[in-house]
């Protein structure tokens, strides 16, 4: 198979990624470790400046990791021209969903044309799509933008690498395993070399459709299950089940069954982006996939019921929602991340603020909330004790949960982390409050 093979496994390959945010930056610094040449592309002055400086952004990157790439070669650049020597590229820009419903794939159709041009003809090339996408990318987008960048269609590998990161969490890249597909022997080969110098389990399979809907059914089941358990919540308490004692219950069935809890809603760019494009993708083929739409519209509805079952803890000791002024705590898209992005933390905060009389948030790991003006953003831990009710969105480590419960009037606690077994703190499942499944925002929320 040739040259390309044999560069990549004498470590003499030269790698452009483009793109380098939560997912780019990791990847980069991870082929860097593995002595590859790296060339790091971003249209983001400042992330490039930053990098230069030896400055991460990304939790997942260290100081000292991006320190020793740099020293190594790694080329953070906002010059395309710097991937013309790169017969490897891999794209890492963000997808997501057009407010019509269509999967928004015009970040890796840009990126694509704007690396191919740097290449020469005749040169082959491999083409990693990093990005989540649709099955079907490849031929309706990417290998369009190859031929319009300026090369051959045959001088083309493309491989769909879908990226498997889980931000704050303990997995090291390297021990996650990575699933390989291209419509080519050839490609799959290249791509799984590749791949092979940075984790310890590379999965090859058939095709890129084969890759891009592996990655697409992860989160769909994700969202599947994180949504069912979210409806589960909004009825336990009409028949007297507290629903954290219930799955408490369930996990200890050795098999067929993995846990799930319900909470704010699922956030994040995988979880309630990616189902879409999967249902997007059915309807091209008149199909409907009724599950993971109703999935979605359920996990579209949770910050509204968070709100509702906040309000729901006020009046719960004759607290006017109005009048009432509320600290939320938490608004990063899950624990222990400083990522805000699709966060129903943040949306049910906002809610909030339309209904009720002043709301502020905290959040201990990010800055710069993006949450609405109405609310009143603290930087240092605030005193919980002056508020009608502390609302915990997201349980970062960091909280002292300890603290709140002593501090506080009341609590709502959406997360289950704190003692429940306290007066003053209420839960989702707590039979006091009116059904969960019949709260929702009123026109009577702004008055009463």
């Amino acid at each position: 198979m040739g040259s390309m093979l044999d560069a990549i496994d004498a470590g003499d390959a030269s790698l452009g990624v483009v793109g380098l945010g939560y997912v780019g930056l990791p990847l980069s610094v991870a082929f860097q470790q593995a002595g590859l040449d790296v060339v790091g592309y971003d249209v983001d002055a400042e992330r490039v400046d930053a990098l230069r400086e030896g400055e991460s952004y990304v939790e997942d990157v260290s100081g000292d990791a991006l320190d020793a790439a740099l020293a190594n070669g790694f080329t953070p650049t906002t010059d395309a021209d710097a991937l013309g020597d790169c017969a490897v590229l891999a794209f890492a820009v963000p997808t997501g969903v057009n407010p019509d419903g269509t999967p928004d794939v015009s970040a890796v159709e840009a990126a694509v044309e704007t690396a191919t041009a740097q290449r020469a003809p005749g040169e082959e090339t491999l083409f990693v799509v990093a990005s989540t996408v649709y099955p079907g990318t490849v031929g309706d987008v990417v290998r369009p933008a190859i031929e319009r960048g300026g090369l051959d269609s045959d001088d083309a590998l493309v491989a769909v690498v879908p990226e498997r990161l889980n931000p704050g969490s303990a997995f090291e890249l390297s021990d996650i395993p990575v699933v390989v597909g291209s419509d080519t022997e050839r490609g799959v080969a290249v791509a799984s070399a590749l791949f092979d110098e940075v984790a310890k389990t590379v999965h090859p399979v058939s095709s890129t459709q084969v890759a891009a809907a592996s990655k697409l059914l992860e989160n769909t089941y994700r969202l599947v299950n994180i949504s069912l358990v979210n409806e589960l919540a909004a009825v336990a308490d009409d028949f007297d089940v507290d629903i954290w004692e219930a799955i408490e219950a369930a996990s200890t069935k050795p098999f067929g069954f993995q846990a799930f809890y319900p909470g704010v809603g699922a956030g994040g760019h995988c979880i309630p982006v990616d189902p879409k494009f999967l249902s997007w993708r059915a309807r091209q083929e008149d199909d409907r996939l009724a599950m993971v739409e109703t999935a979605a519209e359920v996990n579209d509805r949770m910050p509204s019921r968070v709100a509702a079952r906040t309000r729901d803890a006020l009046r719960a000791d004759d607290i006017a929602p109005n009048e009432a002024s509320v600290l939320v705590v938490g608004l990063t898209y899950k624990p222990n991340v400083t990522d805000y992005r699709n966060s129903p933390a943040v949306a049910a905060c906002n809610r909030l603020a339309d209904t009720c009389g002043t709301v502020a948030a905290y959040d201990p790991v990010a800055a710069d909330a993006p949450v609405d003006d109405g609310v009143d953003v603290l930087t240092t831990r605030p005193a919980y004790g002056d508020y009608d009710l502390v609302a915990v969105f997201v349980a970062h480590d960091v909280l002292d949960t300890d603290a709140i419960v002593a501090e506080s009037s009341r609590v709502f606690d959406s997360t289950n982390s704190l003692d429940a077994s306290a007066k003053t703190v209420l839960t989702f499942a707590d039979g006091t409050l009116p059904s969960y499944r019949r709260s929702a925002p009123t026109a009577s929320d702004k008055t009463s």
